[in-house]
């Protein structure tokens, strides 16, 4: 392949070249690309390619997809006044925890993680890692929102609240019929540590998450997990609930 494109030199045309891995990887969403297919659509020989997808990771600006041959743009969470301090899901989603954590948990092909932030009354998905392919899910990917209390990430979030703010969130977020199973799942996720639930939002789509500790009062995180029914049973998806919880205390902010 020729390297398209020889304006400029130097220091300017590694940081043209750069941009268009970014954009590439940006294009591709969460699911991200493999390095040929990242190459061939921004001009780039194998060699540069990998050389800068290189650069990037060690920046914090591209990932690997754990357990593919594919690389994802990192988004960086904004910091913005009505929404609240980012700084620590900023920094966690561009840690090596995020990814490896994901690494290591008990996964189906086509199990997605999620990390979500409590913004104003809802759950804001700020990273995400795919399996082989995107699987439906309540946010949608990064930048996706969810009321509180809509789906196990949001739920989580919600059970972080003080009693008080889960009324007031609950009566502005659901109608009088819905407000007890809401209420009964905030129950359990601070019971459990951790909510499950098997297709309740999304039919055959299930969903399990933990609260990620941030040593920073009235920030909530959380780690969710989406995944097909028909890959997992209940059993499973409790102990992957457990064992996600126990990733997310290992956090250091």
């Amino acid at each position: 392949m020729v390297e398209r494109g020889t304006e400029g030199g130097g220091t300017a045309n590694a940081v043209r070249k750069a941009a268009r891995l970014l954009a590439a990887l940006s294009d591709a969403g969460p699911q991200g690309m493999e390095l040929k297919d990242i190459g061939q659509a921004c001009g780039l020989p194998k060699s540069t390619t990998h050389r800068l997808l290189g650069a990037l990771c060690d920046e914090g600006l591209a990932a690997r997809v754990p357990r593919t041959r594919r690389y994802s743009h990192v988004w960086r969470a904004p910091r913005h006044e009505t929404i609240g301090a980012f700084h620590p899901a900023e920094r966690l989603a561009q840690s090596r925890w995020w990814r490896s954590a994901v690494a290591s948990l008990p996964v189906c092909e086509h199990d997605a993680f999620f990390l979500l932030v409590h913004a104003d009354d809802r759950a804001l998905c700020v990273d995400a890692c795919f399996g082989r392919r995107v699987i439906p899910s309540l946010t949608r990917g990064i930048g996706g929102h969810v009321p509180l209390g809509v789906g196990s990430g949001a739920t989580i979030l919600l059970s972080l609240c003080e009693d008080q703010a889960v009324e007031a969130i609950v009566s502005r977020n659901f109608n009088t019929s819905a407000r007890g199973a809401v209420r009964r799942e905030v129950e359990t996720a601070r019971r459990d540590g951790y909510v499950m639930d098997m297709g309740t939002w999304i039919a055959g789509v299930g969903g399990v998450a933990v609260s990620v500790p941030t040593g920073t009062p009235g920030f909530g995180l959380a780690l969710g997990a989406a995944f097909y029914t028909n890959e997992h049973n209940v059993g499973s998806v409790e102990a992957l609930g457990r064992r996600m919880r126990e990733v997310a205390s290992s956090v250091v902010f």
